[in-house]
This record gives structure tokens, sequence and C-alpha cells, in this order.
């Protein structure tokens, strides 16, 4: 039987050629925030309300305030099944609306776009741009 695998309990650091900096070669807050498509970036834009609701449950955004896009991985800043559905709950009650039994599920809540077009499609006409992120 071969040995279980170790876990890392440090971040992953490399040297930069020629020098004796170290170098993380863990993923910044930047590069889980922007993984966006041009296509998800040419939707409608998001409402001020849903980003700023959603800036709580991202517990692994950092101390930064960090621009909160369509392509935002919701799952690798920090929302969890439990926050999933506590989020869920100030969505509805926030937006006055009741998000369909079907739309909850992980790809929902993949990134805030797909979170968005799935309130955006329970917002009553015209509600889901008028203001704007």
């Amino acid at each position: 039987m071969s040995p279980a695998p170790r876990t890392r309990t440090r971040p992953a650091v490399s040297r930069q050629s020629g020098t004796d900096d170290l170098v993380s070669t863990e993923p910044s807050t930047d590069d889980l925030v922007s993984n966006e498509s041009s296509t998800e970036r040419n939707r409608s834009p998001m409402d001020a309300r849903f980003t700023e609701l959603l800036r709580p449950f991202l517990k692994h955004a950092g101390p930064e305030e960090i621009a909160i896009t369509a392509g935002t991985d919701l799952r690798r800043l920090g929302v969890d099944s439990m926050q999933a559905i506590e989020l869920l709950f100030r969505l509805e009650d926030t937006f006055g609306i009741e998000l369909p039994d079907e739309d909850m599920n992980d790809a929902t809540f993949a990134t805030a776009g797909s979170l968005w077009r799935v309130v955006a499609a329970q917002l009553p006409d015209g509600d889901a741009g008028r203001v704007t992120a």
C-alpha cells in the first residue's frame, strides 16, 4: 500500500532566476476574479446591490477591495454550500424575488455572472441592469 499523499502547509514559492527573491506561485486575488471570457464581460452589467451583497461572502478575497466581475469565481473566493444558502436568502430578500429550485445548483453559484443571470431572470422587466456595478 502506498503512503498517503502529503498536504502542502506552506504557500508555494520559487526563486526568481538570477536573484535571491522568492516569488509566490499561488494564484493571486486578481487571478481569482479575472477569469472571465469576453462573452461574459459583454453581458448586461450586474446591479451594484448584487455586488455589494456578495462582498461579505468572499472570505478568501483578502483585505483589499476587489472588482467583482461576471467571471469572479465564487467557490475559490470562499462561497461554500452553507454560505450559498445564506446568500440565496439575502438575494431573495434584497431583490424581492424567489429563485427557482431548479436553479439552485453548483453551476449557478460558480461565478458572480452565473448567479447574477439567475437573479436578473427573476427581476421585473427593466430592473436587471438599472443600477450597475
